[in-house]
């Protein structure tokens, strides 16, 4: 299967903003593919009904009659797919082009991310754009270290300003994170992780919902020095001295393997392993700027963005070769990972690392697919 038809034979179902269906239509004869149980369920509805009125969903689901009143508009989408809109679970959203970028994917809803390398705020009034679930995160090297009670008081600042995820970070103690995992679940709120002084494993027994970067959550079988010179400077040289490790990490090792079985008894908790960042180099990907939509965004909004022409990054030859190793043993790694039965969520990065917003969900879904998902388990992994 060549890996643009995995998903772009599917028609999307765009429906968040009025912008898009200011009247009432109803999609007939498709075939609505199931997504749910992360996709190991198949339970399609063939020759469905879709009713959209107002913008929204109002009916989905098998052939029924409807009334007249009922739709403004028939459309014919027989021998069609039909799937959710796609969400990118760590995506920024800069302006009307990465709105427009988004839509264009197919990708109605992302888990908003700004600051840091993303250099922009994030952009909430596009017109049309996609729905924003807001994300803050909490415990960053960055930040003054603070006490448990800080924290505590932060996350319910955060769900009194619309904040629906945090992200709990490198700072944070076993305690502390605990504590913050169950303050924001009594809030509402969803928790992902991207850990230093608390290990994956304590997360995942404090009942944190998602691990992010497959990269950081590999680090729990890293030496424990290493670990700890990570977690004080996550960005500096112990963590370029953790990659060196990393690419030379046997996957058949046995304390990976015990990990990943690990991990892979946890259902409440799924991965999202932002692979296209390491593997936006790989030969493999395609050049993400070939895409039509890529023409409305600027090269100056992308971090770190690779060649137009070429798709790649102009590193130097050694540097090249160290990420091109890189990639490979992260898909290597997850493959392990997925085969001991760890569940997955998709998320881009973008824009860092040269990665495009709604494009690069795209890659990332193919790529998913390269670790063993099924297309139906990729896109259940988005939606």
């Amino acid at each position: 299967m060549k890996r643009k038809s995995v998903f772009l034979t599917l028609v999307i179902l765009v429906c968040t903003n009025s912008y898009l269906f200011p009247e009432k239509i109803a999609l007939t004869g498709s075939t609505i593919i199931d997504v749910s149980n992360f996709g190991d369920s198949m339970k399609d509805i063939p020759n469905a009904l879709i009713l959209i009125q107002e913008s929204k969903i109002a009916y989905a689901g098998e052939m029924r009659p409807y009334k007249k009143t009922e739709a403004d508009r028939i459309v014919d989408v027989s021998g069609k797919y039909i799937v959710p809109g796609l969400i990118d679970g760590f995506a920024a959203l800069d302006n009307q082009s990465f709105a427009s970028s988004h839509l264009f994917m197919g990708v109605t809803s992302i888990i908003g991310v700004y600051g840091g390398r993303r250099a922009h705020t994030l952009f909430e009034h596009g017109a049309p754009g996609p729905t924003i679930i807001k994300w803050k995160f909490l415990g960053d090297t960055e930040d003054k270290r603070s006490n448990v009670n800080s924290y505590l008081a932060e996350i319910e600042r955060m769900a009194t300003s619309g904040v629906r995820v945090v992200l709990l970070m490198y700072e944070l103690r076993p305690d502390e994170l605990k504590a913050c995992v169950l303050k924001a679940h009594s809030l509402g709120m969803g928790t992902m992780g991207e850990l230093g002084y608390t290990s994956y494993v304590d997360a995942v027994e404090a009942g944190i919902d998602v691990l992010i970067h497959s990269s950081r959550y590999t680090m729990e079988v890293a030496p424990s020095d290493m670990k700890k010179a990570v977690a004080g400077n996550p960005f500096g040289s112990p963590a370029r001295d953790y990659m060196k490790w990393l690419v030379d990490l046997d996957s058949k090792e046995n304390v990976f393997r015990q990990y990943a079985k690990y991990l892979g008894s946890k259902r409440i908790v799924g991965l999202m392993p932002t692979l296209i960042l390491y593997a936006i180099d790989l030969p493999e990907t395609d050049n993400p700027w070939n895409y039509p939509v890529a023409r409305i965004i600027k090269l100056s909004d992308i971090h770190s963005p690779v060649d137009i022409l070429s798709g790649k990054h102009a590193f130097n030859p050694s540097s090249g070769e160290f990420q091109i190793r890189r990639a490979r043993k992260t898909v290597e790694l997850e493959k392990v990972y997925y085969l001991n039965g760890a569940k997955y969520l998709a998320g881009s990065g973008c824009d860092v690392y040269g990665t495009l917003p709604g494009i690069s969900l795209h890659q990332e879904l193919f790529w998913l697919t390269q670790i063993g998902l099924t297309p139906r388990q990729a896109l259940a992994a988005s939606t």
